[in-house]
């Protein structure tokens, strides 16, 4: 008997009829068993979190906290309990699980509910300010004339492009000046000075943008190329 062979007969030790004795019975329900152990294990934990889940529900509600509140605010208070050592203590300890309790309503829940009543004023105040932005009564808090957002990303667009042409534009005359101080720099300024003209009307045209005309010039140059090249092939 092979070893294959051998280890499925030994996991399938205890079955019933040919399952423990034929390979091909029982290497079916070797695998058949595996896939369950598989799923039992991943249930096992998904149900015990719902119980322990339940269990801390049940004794928090009893003293006034619900348990969603009770776990969020348990790291404010730093307490580093997790659901199964607090189930456990709900169960088995109720007094010690009402100090736990009590001491997270007396720092944890309290700053939540502060965070809470900020947070919830706030909104109710941005509410309020575009509510008077709709009306008319104010204006929007952004630099735009009606707040819609085809005026602002419209705005954005401009803004963009002013910025790179502003670059560009410095950085056209950055260079302009250190071309200049190479040419004034060298003894025999004078018979460089045309050059440097040449070469910043040569920069202007690289520069500029192509016009329609010029394109579709363009276009019909390279289809002519290629079918030249095609021709010669």
């Amino acid at each position: 008997m092979k070893f294959r062979h051998k280890k499925i007969i030994a996991f399938a030790k205890g079955y019933r009829g040919r399952g423990k004795s034929c390979y091909r019975t029982a290497v079916a329900r070797v695998q058949r068993g595996w896939r369950n152990q598989y799923m039992s294990r991943k249930m096992f934990k998904r149900d015990s979190r719902r119980n322990w889940q339940l269990q801390i529900n049940a004794g928090s509600r009893a003293l006034g906290v619900s348990y969603s509140r009770l776990v969020h605010c348990l790291p404010l208070s730093g307490i580093m309990l997790d659901r199964k050592l607090l189930a456990e203590l709900a169960r088995t300890e109720p007094y010690s699980f009402k100090a736990v309790v009590e001491t997270v309503k007396a720092t944890g829940l309290k700053s939540w509910q502060e965070k809470r009543d900020a947070q919830l004023e706030s909104n109710h105040e941005r509410n309020m300010r575009h509510r008077e932005v709709q009306l008319g009564r104010a204006k929007p808090p952004y630099p735009f004339r009606d707040g819609s957002q085809a005026e602002r990303l419209r705005d954005i667009v401009e803004n963009e492009a002013s910025r790179r042409e502003r670059e560009l534009t410095e950085r056209r005359a950055s260079a302009k000046a250190a071309v200049r101080e190479v040419i004034e720099s060298e003894p025999t300024g004078e018979p460089w000075a045309g050059a440097f003209e040449e070469f910043m009307q040569h920069v202007a045209e690289v520069e500029r943008p192509l016009t329609k005309q010029e394109i579709e010039e363009r276009r019909a140059a390279k289809a002519a190329q290629a079918d030249a090249d095609g021709e010669r092939a």
